[in-house]
């Protein structure tokens, strides 16, 4: 019956209380998913994804396990030394929503290392995407450079800021042939982050100075 369920409700973005509560259910009784089906694992860690962005409170307990999830998933189809273009895109598939759960936990628990995996997680979903998928590299891009940015601000960190730039650049490259305003936006904030890494390295250097 959850087979069928989160097949139902792949697409939902406000999942039933009753698909919730199975899904919920599945996880909390369930640590080994090795032997499951991967389109299954698919379709059950993005309606995993769907509880966690509409009704957090019911699955953020689990978050650790929803992650694990993920990278049984993709780890089980990198054993697969020839992928057809939709196991490739299962493998994306994985670690964006590796990222997802990961990005979560660190807005819960502040630990950098979670931050990291959730950069490392949506870095490999970009990697992993087929060659024509431009915009969503793009679009993905321009999430790890706007959280790196935030992240800098937060941690006070400049090696973040540095990586935001990176980012930021990558973004911009891909969006100019699809979409130059898009492009100039993140080019824009490229030397934002540029500007600032050169004031902080300034003040830092005047500061140690004196």
């Amino acid at each position: 019956m959850l087979e069928e369920l989160v097949k139902i409700e792949y697409h939902s973005k406000d999942v039933s209380k009753f698909c919730r509560s199975e899904v919920v259910s599945f996880i909390e009784s369930t640590e080994d998913v090795e032997g499951e089906c991967i389109f299954f694992l698919k379709r059950i860690t993005k309606v995993a994804t769907n509880i966690a962005n509409s009704k957090p409170q019911y699955i953020s307990h689990m978050y650790e396990r929803v992650y694990s999830f993920n990278r049984v998933g993709y780890q089980n189809l990198a054993r697969i030394k020839k992928r057809s273009p939709n196991e490739q895109r299962m493998m994306a598939h994985f670690h964006s929503h590796a990222a997802s759960i990961a990005k979560k936990i660190y807005l819960e628990t502040s630990c950098e290392r979670w931050f990291d995996i959730f950069v490392n997680e949506k870095l490999n979903s970009i990697h992993k995407s087929l060659k024509q998928e431009v915009k969503h590299k793009a679009h993905s891009y321009s999430l790890i450079a706007l959280s790196c940015q935030e992240y800098a601000r937060k941690s006070e960190n400049i090696h973040y800021l540095e990586k935001a730039k990176h980012f930021y650049k990558k973004a911009g490259i891909l969006f100019q042939p699809i979409d130059p305003s898009k492009a100039f936006k993140f080019r824009m904030k490229a030397r934002e982050c540029k500007y600032n890494l050169k004031r902080i390295v300034t003040e830092q250097s005047a500061y140690s100075s004196n």
